[in-house]
């Protein structure tokens, strides 16, 4: 903040006030400093004393000097005199950054722990009465097109009748720079003065806008490819001369060239532009005036230097997780070609394998502790368009295997063949796909529910994904929204003869949906919503889904208070009242809905803390099926609390859940479930 006082303090005062609060501290240290470790206090805390507008966080987080969390894992942190030296000086400087131009430091105290294992600093402030703006002149806002009026007007966060302070001076020049940018101005200067009358504790401020001569985009230079085409990028950065400048429209091209993902440095520069007399408030192009009232518009070139990355990849890893139910170990590998025959082709070769256990049946009655093998392989095919990178050809061929129910297992090929369309900003992607699936059940347990006879499916899936987090591994605040819808048929006909009457007619639409909620409640604190359902429709006779897509709920990613896929529909068993006698594993249903709330607390450094509420059902015999109807009202309410620690790969998660409801279906139910496991759960 630039500013000007009528009364100013006598600086060499507060130069003597500041060593004279040294000295005092100096004294304190060498009281205690027998009583040390080689001569060091541990800073176990540091608070401030005699505030009220300012709190401490905002005091304290502007301080060099950092003290110990208090947790028995964080860092062991010293009283350093060197910084408290620099520190000391600051408080009354923090405080002006606030609008409090009388606050003074009076004191400065050390105390021992109750523990005596460190000491607390504490600063003793008097804050005294802040400036309150009294007067703001802004010159310079009536020569702007009416579009970069009203955002300049609009970036102004300082007004009359309220406290000034330097954050909000400096944020109300850079936004009012940053709106002319915006619109149309390369090169606007924004310049502002504050007077402080210390008597009266009140402000005048200035603010001058100089926007500078309006401008068009001109040549866009690439320079640094070497194996990747032109065309493609310059469909990425998406700017075209003529068009009005904007500054958003090249941090926009930034954004665009680093998620293209094949490029190990990007540079986006301006070149200046030469003098030129400013257009009046009716001229000028895209900002707000009228077209064809004037002369051609100065261009600002745009040189984009790129350097290429390395266009292959191999990316190995090891896992396991457990939960209750199921416990697993996994290897993964992934090899990844970014520009393949050139032109951005780009192959991918995915690969996971493990095992799957459930050492909890060691103790049940004719439980089953190996589940089986589980894995997949998936070869991956992405031909781009010539210009636009965000429209493709997808193909893949996929093998997978999976303990699909306790039960049972299924092992599956598909080929699948489609067109996806991602969006500008990369928020919004599209995708229509068809595909052959051909499903083989395994390791079918006896007395299993399912006929062990192969089936094979066309699918045809229309899929929409809108991601608006600021963070996919750790969001913060925004939302994310998912939805596939899937018409499913057996081109065979059906008609198996197996004599399980649940595996004719194989015809069947899906719709599933996925919607979260991330509200930053506070920088360290996330409160996030989140409701998923999924319907399988059959359609036709007697038609139903295969067991390869009935819905289960619990585990991990689900109701955290139950095993692993534990609530599903029970064919066979009465569930309206249910029957405590009848106990057979859940077959999957047709309908399935879920919600939960999880409220995330950063607690330190990477370590954060959550508490959860989870609920969710999966039911069968709302639409055509050869199941007894299945409308229990059982919602499986649980609740739990976690940790989590952040690694570079995402968070490594440890959650304990708690059933409120009793489901008699269940047998030997646990009274928690636990999961460990990589990731968050949504």
């Amino acid at each position: 903040m630039s500013a000007a006082r009528r009364h100013r303090s006598d600086p060499s005062g507060s130069r003597v006030r500041a060593r004279a609060l040294l000295a005092a501290t100096c004294v304190s240290l060498a009281a205690v400093s027998c009583a040390t470790v080689d001569g060091r206090l541990r800073l176990r805390g540091m608070e401030v004393e005699g505030n009220e507008g300012v709190s401490d966080r905002e005091i304290l987080d502007r301080l060099a000097l950092v003290a110990e969390d208090g947790y028995a894992w964080s860092d062991e942190r010293y009283l350093d005199e060197v910084l408290f030296e620099r520190d000391a000086p600051r408080v009354a400087r923090i405080y002006r950054a606030f609008g409090y131009y009388h606050a003074r430091l009076d004191a400065v105290g050390l105390r021992w722990t109750p523990d005596g294992s460190g000491v607390v600093l504490t600063f003793h402030v008097t804050e005294g009465a802040p400036a309150v703006l009294e007067t703001l002149t802004v010159t310079g806002l009536d020569r702007l097109p009416p579009v970069a009026r009203r955002e300049a007007q609009d970036a102004i966060r300082v007004a009359e009748g309220e406290v000034i302070a330097e954050d909000d001076w400096d944020a109300t020049k850079e936004g009012v720079r940053r709106a002319l940018r915006n619109n149309g101005f390369p090169s606007p200067t924004v310049a502002g003065t504050v007077r402080i009358d210390d008597d009266a504790d009140t402000a005048a401020a200035e603010l001058v806008i100089d926007a500078g001569p309006l401008a068009d985009f001109g040549e866009v230079r690439i320079s640094g490819l070497e194996s990747v085409p032109e065309p493609p990028i310059r469909g990425e950065i998406g700017i075209e001369p003529g068009e009005t400048f904007s500054a958003a429209r090249l941090d926009d091209a930034r954004a665009a060239l680093v998620n293209a993902g094949i490029f190990s440095s990007i540079e986006v520069t301006e070149v200046p532009l030469e003098s030129a007399e400013p257009p009046s408030a009716g001229a000028g192009s895209g900002a707000g005036g009228v077209p064809g009232e004037s002369a051609a518009l100065p261009a600002v070139d745009i040189g984009v230097e790129l350097a290429e990355g390395d266009m292959q990849r191999l990316k190995v890893g090891v896992g396991f997780a457990t939960e209750q139910g199921r416990q697993q170990a996994e290897v993964t590998g992934t090899y990844e070609h970014r520009n393949l025959f050139g032109g951005l082709r780009r192959l991918q070769w995915k690969n996971r394998f493990g095992w799957a256990f459930d050492l909890g049946a060691i103790d049940t009655a004719g439980g089953r502790v190996d589940l089986g093998p589980f894995g997949s392989t998936v070869l991956n095919f992405r031909q781009p368009d010539e210009s636009d990178l965000r429209l493709a050809v997808l193909a893949s061929l996929k093998y997978e295997a999976e303990p699909t129910a306790s039960d049972y297992s299924t092992q599956a090929i598909q080929a699948r063949v489609g067109a996806e369309r991602t969006f500008r900003d990369r928020t919004l992607s599209m995708g229509l796909f068809n595909g052959l699936r051909w499903v083989d059940l395994w390791n079918v347990q006896a007395g299993a529910s399912v006929a062990d006879v192969p089936y094979l499916l066309y699918l045809l899936d229309f899929t929409t994904t809108l991601d608006l987090r600021d963070d996919p591994l750790a969001p913060h605040d925004g939302h994310y929204v998912s939805a596939l819808l899937r018409l499913g048929i057996d081109p065979t006909g059906g008609e198996y003869q197996d004599g399980d009457d649940a595996r004719d007619f194989y015809r069947y639409f899906l719709l599933q949906g996925d919607l979260r909620g991330y509200y930053g409640l506070h920088e360290r604190v996330t409160l996030v919503l989140r409701v998923a359902a999924g319907i399988i429709v059959p359609f036709g006779g007697a038609a139903l889904a295969p067991p390869d897509e009935r819905f289960f709920s619990g585990g991990a990613n689900s109701v955290r208070g139950l095993p692993y896929n534990a609530v599903g529909a029970w064919r066979g068993c009465p569930e309206d009242p249910p029957d405590p006698a009848c106990v057979q594993p859940p077959l999957g249903g047709n309908t399935q809905w879920e919600m939960s709330a999880e409220l995330r607390v950063r607690v330190w450094g990477d370590l954060s803390a959550a508490v959860f509420f989870d609920a969710g059902n999966v039911v069968d015999g709302f639409f055509s099926s050869v199941y007894p109807a299945s409308t229990t009202r059982l919602f499986h309410p649980t609740v739990g609390a976690g940790l989590r620690y952040l690694t570079p790969v995402g968070p490594v998660r440890f959650d304990v859940g708690v059933p409120l409801q009793t489901d008699v279906r269940l047998a030997d139910l646990p009274p928690v479930a636990f999961q460990l496991t990589l990731g968050e759960a949504y």
